[in-house]
């Protein structure tokens, strides 16, 4: 068998459809790949499959996402990255944090405003910081129905409220499953509205 002069390693060994080369083969096959007609067309073909398989490539990015979060390097780079962008940046994430305060004060009804409520919201917030001490996993309070969301939007009062750990937070993000209730019952919003 004929070695090729420029990979004598691979012995001669070649493709049997067309007797080509393995290394001159593979080493033509990277260089198509990265002239930009290839990865325009590569774009436009994982957009359309994204399109058809939706569910799909959500449940495979949210599996990416989360294998991503359990490396505490990443998690510790993207704390750096955050951080980094605030200091930058400190104008866009005070525009954030007001919209998230004027979304949270909106949604507290005027009955959310007693005794009680305030007790109770006390309450679920020192459960988050105990579970923190005692378990070593940040857990953070969290919004059943999120203040602002596409479908729904819920009250900022104690009733809206539960104890997650941050990653079960992170996951959740501003969504909630909609169950068999939430069918029937009219949003929480335009009741107080």
């Amino acid at each position: 068998m004929k070695l090729c002069p420029k990979h004598p390693e691979l012995l001669g060994k070649r493709y049997a459809s067309n007797r080509a080369c393995v290394g001159c083969q593979q080493e033509e096959y990277k260089a198509r790949r990265q002239t930009p007609e290839y990865k325009e067309r590569e774009r436009l073909r994982l957009l359309a499959w994204r399109e058809r398989n939706r569910e799909r490539a959500r449940a495979l990015a949210r599996k990416s996402m989360a294998k991503w979060y359990e490396n505490e390097e990443n998690k510790k780079a993207r704390v750096a990255q955050s951080i980094a962008y605030a200091r930058a940046h400190p104008e866009k994430v005070l525009v954030e944090v007001r919209r998230r305060q004027t979304a949270k004060l909106r949604a507290l009804p005027a009955w959310a405003n007693s005794e009680w409520e305030r007790f109770f919201a006390r309450e679920v917030y020192h459960v988050a910081r105990r579970r923190t001490l005692l378990t070593g996993v940040k857990h953070v309070v969290d919004h059943i129905y999120p203040l602002r969301a596409e479908w729904v939007c819920g009250l900022h009062c104690a009733a809206n409220l539960q104890v997650l750990s941050e990653a079960e937070n992170l996951r959740k993000h501003n969504k909630r499953v909609p169950s068999m209730e939430d069918n029937y019952a009219p949003t929480l919003c335009t009741w107080f509205a």
